[in-house]
């Protein structure tokens, strides 16, 4: 899974900026595209994050259905979540204040602003 570990900013009192104050959040990926569909589910409380491979068996605040390759590609900065949204290849569900807050918690790639070469670029170096 790519690193959906988001790095939520946290304010004076400890909470998640976009969460409720000293809440506990469980956002539910289902991620598509794939030869078998993926869920995962990510808990967020007090600014630390755990990813679960199972159902937490705690309500779900947030769910985000998505294809993977328009997930990772997000995550790379070689599409921008208006484009992922506006084409509905990533999708939210839940309270607004999360699917406002979500996109912004991500910690995208450390190489999102290198743009790729061209094969035909390399292809004549060699």
């Amino acid at each position: 899974m790519v690193r959906v570990h988001p790095e939520v900013p946290v304010n004076s009192n400890g909470a998640g900026l976009g969460l409720p104050d000293r809440r506990r959040v469980v956002i539910r990926f289902d991620f598509t595209g794939r030869p078998h569909r993926e869920r995962y589910w990510l808990l967020i409380e007090l600014g630390d994050t755990e990813i679960c491979k199972t159902c937490p068996g705690i309500d779900e605040d947030l769910y985000i259905t998505a294809d993977a390759e328009a997930f990772v590609k997000w995550h790379a900065g070689q599409l921008t979540w208006a484009q992922a949204t506006r084409d509905g290849r990533i999708q939210l569900d839940g309270l607004p204040s999360l699917v406002t807050a979500f996109p912004t918690w991500n910690a995208r790639s450390m190489f999102a602003h290198i743009r790729p070469v061209s094969r035909t670029a390399t292809s004549k170096a060699g």
